[in-house]
């Protein structure tokens, strides 16, 4: 039984991290992007991400011509 435990322990906590790991990996790719650090990614500056700007359209769900940070997270999620 304690096999069990720390065995799932050990597996939550690896699954944890890599959760933690994409998100500072997207926030890290989010602030490189967004060169006027204005917390928004333009279509002017997501004109060098090929994939992003096939996708920017349907990530902007407010249509404001904008990519928030949260719309942004949702980018590697529709691509895989």
């Amino acid at each position: 039984m304690k096999k069990v435990l720390l065995l799932s322990s050990l597996m939550l906590a690896a699954t944890t991290s890599f959760a933690f790991d994409q998100v500072a990996s997207a926030s890290v790719t989010f602030k490189s992007i967004d060169m006027n650090a204005d917390g928004f990614i333009s279509s002017e500056e997501a004109v060098s991400y090929d994939a992003l700007v096939s996708q920017f359209n349907t990530l902007d769900t407010d249509q404001d011509g904008m990519l928030s940070e949260g719309e942004f997270s949702q980018f590697g999620e529709t691509t895989n």
